[in-house]
């Protein structure tokens, strides 16, 4: 008896992936289902580079009009510039 091949089928691959199981906590029996509430949201701070340049640590946030070195020559804040000019296009 001779079996004929089996027509290719199209194999939705997104549907056969296996999802993660839950994993046991070894003190606890329960299944730890949310890692969020675990672990704290860590909050971000981001400083004006130029006054980063000159040892100065301000929080960008509102800074912009109160900046020391907004119009600095220097070399690394004349950097600064150009990298930003270089990304907005």
């Amino acid at each position: 008896m001779h079996l004929s091949p089996a027509p290719e089928e199209n194999i939705d691959v997104l549907s056969l992936s296996v999802s993660p199981t839950p994993s046991l906590d070894s003190t606890n029996s329960q299944v730890s289902t949310n890692s969020q509430e675990e672990t704290p949201k860590v909050v971000r701070q981001f400083y004006c580079q130029r006054c980063t340049n000159h040892g100065v640590y301000s929080i960008r946030k509102g800074h912009k009009p109160f900046c020391r070195w907004a119009n600095c020559p220097c070399k690394a804040c004349r950097m600064i510039e150009t990298r930003r000019q270089l990304s907005s296009h």
